[in-house]
């Protein structure tokens, strides 16, 4: 369905792309949140801004 080609972190693409239509479409206002991460989570923060979705980072201080 999304091209993804079943490799970890090929779904990236296709989410930012339904995220940013789904909220055109019912005219909701989303946002990416992170907190942390891995290596991976910079390829979701790209293609979120590449849809103009806005992202916001928190600085992990201390782990619970």
């Amino acid at each position: 369905v999304d091209n993804s080609q079943l490799t970890f972190g090929g779904e990236v693409s296709f989410r930012a792309k339904l995220e940013a239509e789904i909220a055109k479409t019912k005219k909701i206002p989303i946002v990416v949140l992170v907190i942390g991460g891995s290596p991976g989570t910079a390829k979701t923060i790209l293609k979120s801004v590449e849809e103009n979705t806005p992202c916001v980072f928190l600085e992990v201080i201390q782990k619970i």
